[in-house]
């Protein structure tokens, strides 16, 4: 659902009423499942040294999805600096769902 209304907002700027709710309960059921992902089964994924690239990737992408999108909604920044953001978290989300299926497609849970 968050790559579908993400697509949607990117690609004909659909992102409004209920939409926008709904992305923002799935964004926090994402960051919530990847923290707990990361918590629970992160040190021993990362023991295995053929996927330790993917998952840093992950990681790493997941964090920035996650931090971009709280950076653009604080009233912290400018609003080019909000552009920014949001552009961050568009780019971000796109590359990390790239790797995940990436990581789907080359094996899966066979580590």
């Amino acid at each position: 659902y968050l790559c579908l209304s993400g697509l949607a907002v990117w690609v004909f700027h659909l992102m409004t009423g209920y939409a926008l709710v709904f992305h923002m309960v799935a964004g926090g059921l994402f960051a919530t499942c990847l923290v707990a992902l990361i918590w629970l089964r992160g040190g021993r994924r990362l023991a295995n040294s053929r996927r330790n690239g993917l998952w840093a990737a992950v990681l790493l992408l997941g964090a920035a999805v996650i931090f971009s999108v709280v950076a653009a909604l604080l009233n912290i920044l400018d609003t080019e600096w909000q552009v920014i953001m949001l552009w961050t978290h568009r780019c971000s989300s796109m590359a990390f769902l790239a790797v995940s299926a990436w990581m789907l497609l080359t094996g899966g849970r066979k580590e």
